[in-house]
């Protein structure tokens, strides 16, 4: 069995990219240009959205019409969200693809059930899983065969339809056998470790049941379905965390994502169709729509793991369909297909290169965009590598490159750290109060933090009082340390979950500066979620506005070098070993706190740092 090592590379990493893997192979036995290579493992998507486009407009016509066909391939084509997956290296725009081909076969399937019809159903049916392990939606819609026939089927029918279905389902795990080629299939329950609930359940009630599927695919619906449910994810949006998800996210993505006049022309068709009773009364409307009803309803109210459109992009060519039978009925004049093209090719304009940042004309100020929407949603990595020149020249004209928090001066903090997609608490305060003075094609953004802004900065956002636990945390530990500028900290984590209890006795208040030498550290307040520490690597700095009193705080590293700067105010510190976790007590670290710089290093009296390296800018969290 294949050895999965990331639950979330799993609906990612499916064999529908291998056809992306072969393209890059076959370009490198001509070149060895990177931007060549990348052109060519991309190719295979930009076919998957031909296909999809394609697809579109088939399924159009089979549910509405020759002119509602034309108009769902339109309102499609215009989706920068469609166009910008459909040129990386990814599944979304092949499950997309896919699951307009399964209902485009359901469909023809259900009005003339013919064992041909049933064969190219599952053939699009197993595309879908060889593509995501969340294709199990479409399942249910074998089930909703009978919403697209125009009159109640009679008994041959009936037992047509269920045949159809059942040799459907065959050829669909046939196909998904043969996507995994073959390896693995067929083996009992009770011989696979299951993570999530539903199997579980299943491998308990009947550990010996015979499964005609590849082991890697079973488990890997497992193990998204399992990891689904059981992590937190940081699901950001309106500058809210939401650890579960929230109901409206992708509807509020659809509002600001989508072109402004392909909006209103998705609004009106729906409205129309709505009013002529078209959605209800037409079969293949009625069928696409309950997928469709089914799909967003999942993913809205059920699925927590939203961090990116890019999940529901199937959605899109769906609620194309369906409004373009309004449109069709309607027949709105020539030029009102004119105005809503040139319209959404002019607001993508200024995204060319980058559309998956886009944002439509209503979103203002643009600069203002981390603090709406978060994640794939603007920042995929897509610009990292061409962003290197335009953070090293800021970072040579002095700006503090994705520092630990804003610092007097200009800042380069990528989107998604911005925004809280990577560590929420981390710059709260600057979403707050902040707008960018520039950015590079929206993925890095440059803050520029006056003085009289970072003094409101530590007083609001790095003011720390002494808590009631605090003793729980100090009790023991080293003996006490003065502490003096330049007074080092090495941390050395023995196992995980060990942490290091720093303990700062201040007789009046602190501003203390940690700043980092080697290695990387999380430090924050022993009471505080493991989320609101600080990230301290190699020439990063931390500041921190102590009350007087006493200060617990927790560190953990495998292995860290630092050193203390105190400003205006002086302290005594001892540290212990600990877990922080209910206050258990561990085995002790490899803590050295000496009293003495060592090595013969020296520094001023002010605590001046040693010149430090322009640290490489940290890959977008997603």
């Amino acid at each position: 069995m294949t050895e999965r090592r990331s639950d979330i590379h799993f609906n990612s990493k499916t064999p529908v990219v291998m056809a992306n893997v072969a393209a890059r192979k076959l370009a490198k036995r001509f070149t060895r240009d990177e931007t060549t290579l990348r052109f060519a493992c991309r190719l295979p998507t930009v076919g998957w959205l031909a296909l999809l486009l394609a697809g579109t407009l088939a399924l159009g016509r089979a549910a509405a019409g020759e002119a509602a066909g034309w108009w769902a391939l339109l309102l499609a084509a215009l989706d920068p969200n469609l166009v910008a997956h459909g040129s990386l290296a990814t599944v979304d725009v092949a499950y997309a693809c896919a699951t307009v081909l399964t209902l485009l076969a359901a469909l023809r399937f259900a009005r003339r059930p013919a064992p041909g019809r049933a064969a190219l159903l599952g053939v699009a049916l197993g595309l879908a899983f060889a593509a995501k392990f969340t294709a199990f939606l479409l399942l249910p819609a074998v089930l909703l065969l009978p919403l697209a026939r125009a009159e109640r089927p009679r008994r041959a029918e009936v037992l047509r339809l269920l045949g159809g279905a059942a040799l459907a389902l065959a050829v669909c795990a046939l196909a998904v056998c043969a996507s995994y080629l073959f390896v693995d299939v067929g083996f009992r329950l009770r011989d696979v470790a299951w993570k999530s609930g539903a199997f579980v359940a299943m491998a308990g009630r009947l550990p010996d049941l015979w499964l005609p599927l590849p082991v890697d695919f079973l488990t890997g619906v497992d193990v998204c379905l399992g990891s689904e449910r059981a992590k937190s994810f940081p699901v950001v949006v309106l500058s809210e965390l939401h650890p579960s998800g929230v109901w409206y996210y992708f509807a509020f993505l659809w509002l600001v994502k989508t072109p402004l006049l392909v909006l209103a022309a998705q609004a009106a068709g729906l409205g129309v169709a709505a009013r002529r009773g078209l959605l209800l009364s037409s079969p293949g409307l009625r069928f696409l729509l309950a997928n469709l009803v089914l799909t967003a309803a999942y993913f809205s109210f059920v699925y927590r793991m939203q961090i990116g459109y890019r999940f529901v992009l199937m959605c899109i060519p769906l609620l194309g369909v369906l409004a373009a039978a309004g449109l069709g009925a309607w027949r709105p004049r020539a030029w009102a297909a004119w105005a809503v093209a040139a319209t959404a090719v002019l607001e993508q304009v200024p995204y060319l290169g980058n559309t998956l940042a886009f944002t439509n004309a209503a979103v203002r100020p643009k600069e203002r965009v981390f603090t709406l929407i978060a994640d794939s949603n603007v920042d995929f990595g897509q610009n990292d590598a061409q962003a290197t020149p335009w953070i090293r020249a800021r970072a040579a004209a002095g700006a503090h490159v994705e520092p630990v928090h804003v610092l007097p001066g200009d800042n380069v903090v990528n989107f998604n750290l911005a925004s809280g997609a990577g560590l929420f608490p981390r710059h709260r305060w600057v979403r707050a109060h902040l707008t960018p003075r520039e950015h590079y094609r929206h993925t890095y953004l440059l803050f520029q933090v006056t003085p009289a802004q970072f003094e409101r900065f530590l007083t609001e956002a790095r003011r720390f009082v002494p808590g009631a636990s605090v003793e729980r945390w100090c009790a023991g530990g080293s003996p006490p340390t003065p502490l003096q500028p330049g007074l080092p900290l090495s941390v050395r984590s023995g196992r995980p979950g060990q942490a290091t209890v720093v303990c700062l006795d201040t007789p009046a208040p602190l501003e203390l500066v940690l700043r980092g030498r080697s290695g990387v550290a999380f430090f924050g307040a022993a009471a505080a979620e493991r989320a609101a520490w600080d990230r301290i690597g190699p020439g990063q700095e931390a500041w921190f506005r102590l009350e007087a009193g006493r200060h617990a705080f927790g560190a953990t590293a495998r292995a860290f070098d630092g050193w203390w700067e105190p400003h205006a105010g002086g302290a005594v510190l001892t540290t212990r070993a600990t877990v922080l976790d209910e206050g258990r007590l561990v085995e002790p670290d490899e803590v050295v706190i000496p009293t003495d710089l060592g090595g013969g290093r020296t520094m001023s009296e002010e605590g001046a740092a040693p010149p430090p390296s322009l640290p490489a800018p940290p890959p977008a969290t997603r």
